[in-house]
């Protein structure tokens, strides 16, 4: 229909309607004409309908998995925000199996940081033993080379006091005469009571000395060949028993096989137990049954090419070989702790029926997170005993080290008391020997002249040797002392060169294959958190809740419609146009809107943005259904609701010209339009008829495009005040 009034004008121009009275005629009668006259103003063309306020499409939301409701959060017609909880699953399972995979990832994290910044402080200590063992026999012997310097030194000094002594017997026996009496014979008799004396004592020490440092030497020997290869194969062993005391946990790798294949029904001894509900595994996660048989068939495989390392044959094992088997069998409970996951992911995704009912999907649920938790604390287990097996291996061979320090520090200190009791004991006789002489010929009574100065002369040439053997001993000591301290000093730097290297540096494919541990803990840890993110269902975005069909404590699943979301954000207009008017209409033309909720003098605005293709019959009338969206913010303060009435002019086609009131414009007949203009003045004014060009006829007014001039004063109307 035409709408038959205006709601504003343009800003070009604003027509100016005037009404006046005419009094004329020469006869007597009086008129009254109601004119205007032509200007600018805007002209429209409008297609004036009415419509509501149209709901957001409903949105429904359901659980992404099968579960018992915990919760339900909201009630129909509340107000959401975008990311609110609305319902939740009962999720203690999931929970748990995030904190056992968050744990587990946390476990091989700490792993890979102890690869890469060096070794843990329990195997630090290990090669802190075999450092401090180094030094301490390094310590032990510079005590013993100190203390054999000294004797050294004592018996150098001691050989060069004899030589003297005996020079200067040679020198006073040339020099003089000897007088012998009795207090001369009973002094050198007193000396050489004394000489002897002294040399029993120097054998005995001498003797007490060397027998403490070969059982010293001996019980060092005996220590090194007793324990150094009992040792070496106590923890060999050790090794042993520990690997093969760790292979159980293959046992973990073959359940869960089972308990997938349960589950799967691949192996002849299960076949097809499961065929009425295969295809409900699955279902509404793509490849997921796919991905599990698959993984599975995998498992299976490395399962079956390994086990038979893990069997006792009464052979030795390497250390190499241990750690190589201990590794293979730490891939296989990695791997079959991803394939638990991915079986579960499985189980996740499936649907329920007559055949596999949610008491029977429970069941396999529960089986498959048990078998999990069981695989992780095996594997956590099994890096323990690798640990266990690297710390018996530093320690055997710190252990044999130790024990060859201590014999050459032993065989050290004998040849030291050798060297210092033969010293002692020359030194002794030969005073003995002196005073043995100084006596024969005291007694002989022989005087200065009778002394055979032969053989004091050899006493000093024996002298002298003596002298020389002992300076040559204690240089001789001093440089195989020196580089017992060098070697000594040598396997300390070893031994330290060994911890630092052990402690800075770890095998690039250790951590390599710790890495791939890392990102498998990972990627259990997101599928363990995405599982459980599945147990809430959560606003996407804010609206109103249309409608709960859940209820605490019932079964709900992926398949069934939760709840219904429509959106609070209500900007469109949906009407239905006739179709004699709809070929004006198109998407972006402006629509002038009121709303009858409101004040009806406000006047908003709208724009066309959709038109059905397809026609909708009412009552015998094509229609075409329309939307106008509007701008809600236009509205401060208000809330428009869905089925809100609303009034539209949608403006067809709009011009600023020079144009007329409709209600002036008449029709000519073939001649075309016509006006009727005011002329004259006084009692001479008059009517007259005026053809006109027209232009855009709008509802409102019409476009003049000749006849008329700005000054011409159209009618508008004509009354007789005599007929009122």
């Amino acid at each position: 229909m035409k709408k038959r009034y205006i709601f504003g004008l343009g800003t070009l121009g604003v027509v100016l309607i005037g009404g006046f009275i005419v009094f004329g005629g020469n006869k007597g009668n009086t008129l009254e004409y109601e004119t205007t006259t032509m200007s600018g103003t805007t002209v429209r063309t409008l297609v004036s309908v009415v419509g509501s306020v149209k709901a957001e499409k409903e949105t429904t939301l359901a659980f992404a998995k099968n579960g018992t409701v915990q919760s339900v959060q909201i009630k129909e017609g509340a107000r959401v925000s975008s990311g609110q909880i609305l319902a939740e699953l009962k999720k203690d399972d999931l929970t748990a199996d995030v904190d056992r995979t968050r744990a587990a990832l946390a476990i091989e994290k700490s792993t890979l940081a102890k690869l890469r910044s060096g070794l843990p402080s329990s195997d630090r200590a290990v090669l802190d033993v075999s450092v401090r063992n180094a030094e301490v026999a390094l310590s032990a012997l510079r005590q013993t080379v100190n203390a054999t310097k000294s004797r050294l030194e004592k018996e150098l000094e001691e050989s060069r006091l004899a030589y003297d002594n005996a020079q200067q017997l040679y020198t006073a026996s040339k020099a003089s005469t000897l007088n012998v009496n009795n207090a001369d014979i009973r002094s050198i008799q007193a000396a050489l009571s004394s000489s002897k004396a002294s040399l029993a004592a120097i054998l005995t020490t001498n003797e007490q000395s060397i027998r403490s440092a070969e059982i010293a030497y001996e019980n060092a020997k005996k220590e090194l060949a007793a324990n150094s290869p009992i040792s070496n194969k106590n923890l060999a062993d050790a090794q042993e028993r520990s690997f093969y005391d760790a292979s159980k946990y293959m046992d973990e790798v073959d359940k869960s096989l089972r308990a997938i294949n349960e589950i799967l029904t691949i192996e002849d001894y299960n076949k097809d137990t499961n065929a009425a509900f295969k295809n409900l595994l699955g279902v509404t996660k793509t490849n997921a049954y796919n991905d599990a048989y698959s993984s599975y068939l995998s498992l299976r495989q490395n399962f079956q090419a390994n086990r038979s390392l893990f069997l006792i044959t009464g052979g030795v094992l390497s250390y190499e070989e241990i750690l190589r088997r201990i590794d293979t069998e730490r891939s296989l409970l990695d791997q079959s702790y991803t394939t638990l996951t991915v079986a579960y992911t499985m189980l996740e995704n499936s649907v329920t029926s007559v055949d596999l009912t949610q008491t029977k999907l429970n069941a396999f649920r529960d089986s498959i997170l048990l078998q999990r938790s069981t695989v992780s604390s095996s594997i956590s287990a099994l890096s323990t005993v690798r640990q266990n097996i690297e710390n018996l291996e530093l320690q055997k061979n710190s252990s044999v080290t130790t024990l060859e320090n201590r014999v050459n520090a032993a065989a050290i200190a004998l040849e030291a008391a050798k060297a210092q009791a033969s010293a002692a004991e020359t030194n002794a006789r030969s005073s003995v020997t002196a005073a043995e002489e100084n006596l024969a010929k005291a007694t002989a009574g022989l005087g200065a002249k009778d002394i055979d100065l032969q053989r004091l002369e050899n006493a000093v040439q024996e002298a002298q040797k003596r002298l020389a053997s002992a300076e040559a001993r204690y240089t001789e000591q001093i440089a195989s002392s020196a580089k017992s301290i060098s070697d000594l000093e040598a396997q300390v730097r070893s031994a330290e060169a060994q911890k630092s290297a052990q402690i800075s540096l770890a095998r690039p494919e250790d951590i390599q294959i710790q890495e791939s541990r890392v990102r498998q803990a990972e990627i259990a840890l997101r599928s363990a958190e995405d599982n459980l993110d599945d147990a809430y269902i959560r606003a996407p975005k804010p609206g109103i809740i249309a409608k709960v069909a859940i209820a605490e404590g019932e079964i709900a699943s992926p398949s069934g419609s939760a709840i219904a979301l429509i959106s609070e954000d209500f900007s469109t207009i949906e009407t239905n146009i006739a179709e004699n008017e709809i070929a004006s209409v198109s998407p972006g033309q402006t629509v002038m809107l009121t709303f009858d909720a409101f004040d009806s003098e406000t006047i908003y605005t709208g724009r066309v943005t959709f038109i059905d293709p397809a026609q909708t019959a009412l009552d015998g009338v094509i229609y075409y259904r329309t939307e106008i969206t509007f701008d809600p913010l236009e509205f401060p303060g208000k809330t428009v609701r869905p089925g809100f009435s609303a009034n539209l002019d949608i403006i067809t086609e709009e011009k600023e010209t020079t144009a007329i009131p409709v209600q002036a414009l008449k029709d000519a007949g073939e001649k075309g339009k016509k006006v009727e203009v005011l002329v004259g003045e006084g009692k001479e004014k008059k009517t007259e008829e005026r053809f006109v060009t027209t232009g855009l006829v709008g509802d409102e007014y019409v476009e003049i495009l000749s006849g008329l001039t700005p000054s011409d004063k159209v009618v508008l109307s004509t009354t007789d005040p005599t007929k009122k």
